[in-house]
């Protein structure tokens, strides 16, 4: 099965995919569950999300959403989230983080982003598995 978003998407950030990685699409969301908490706490995104078209994969069988747009340049962009249960981390985040985690997920990539772009040249969004509270050795 070929997704052009994904394509796009691999086009684009050629680095993150190894070659010994496995892909598998799995399904194409036709609309995605927001719960109402989320509607209410996020409604901009909540209308972004109910946008885009969600491509599910796994990659190394880890679950992933592949979420895209079509830019006025025509072009596709958008982020790649990764699904994790909410016990991967024992990291104490706010309600808010987790209902956000819950519905759509960790982003860790973003392509075909316009010039600037919250999520240009960052590792990771969200993902719960790779926050840590405080800054590098300085603790909040």
């Amino acid at each position: 099965m070929i997704n052009p978003d994904f394509e796009e998407f691999k086009s684009d950030i050629s680095w993150y995919l190894e070659p010994t990685d496995t892909v598998e699409l799995t399904n194409i969301e036709d609309e995605i569950y927001l719960s109402d908490e989320f509607q209410s706490i996020f409604p901009n995104l909540t209308k972004l999300v109910r946008k885009a078209r969600i491509q599910n994969l796994k990659i190394n069988d880890l679950p992933f959403k592949l979420f895209s747009w079509t830019n006025i340049d025509d072009v596709s962009c958008g982020w790649l989230s990764k699904i994790e249960p909410e016990s991967i981390s024992d990291l104490n985040i706010s309600k808010e983080h987790q209902i956000l985690l819950n519905a759509i997920g960790g982003i860790e990539e973003s392509y075909n982003q316009p010039e600037p772009c919250l999520a240009n040249n960052q590792d990771f969004l969200f993902t719960k598995s790779k926050c840590s509270k405080g800054i590098g050795d300085w603790n909040v």
